[in-house]
């Protein structure tokens, strides 16, 4: 929902992990790392790594999402936002 509410578009969303499992710092929910692919018709609208919670066991929510476009301009501040443990998978994913 969070991508064609962003889109106002139907989209489809694709996703990879950037970690094997969650992270978590105290009583915070569990944060997962997620490089998404955002679709319409097959067609690429945009990709980037998104942080996204475990809430209650019930639903995820988005708590940051940065194309890889914003990446390229800025990584060391992005990254400062996200785990480092992803960096490296990050730099792969948009070819730096």
């Amino acid at each position: 929902m969070y991508f064609k509410d962003l889109k106002k578009k139907d989209v489809v969303v694709e996703y990879q992990l950037l970690r094997d499992g969650p992270t978590q710092s105290g009583t915070a929910f569990p944060n997962f790392y997620v490089w998404v692919t955002v679709k319409e018709n097959g067609t690429l609208l945009e990709d980037g790594a998104v942080r996204v919670a475990a809430m209650e066991k019930k639903r995820f929510g988005v708590y940051d999402y940065f194309s890889a476009r914003r990446y390229r301009r800025d990584m060391d501040k992005i990254l400062s936002n996200l785990s480092p443990a992803c960096g490296n998978q990050i730099k792969e994913k948009i070819g730096k």
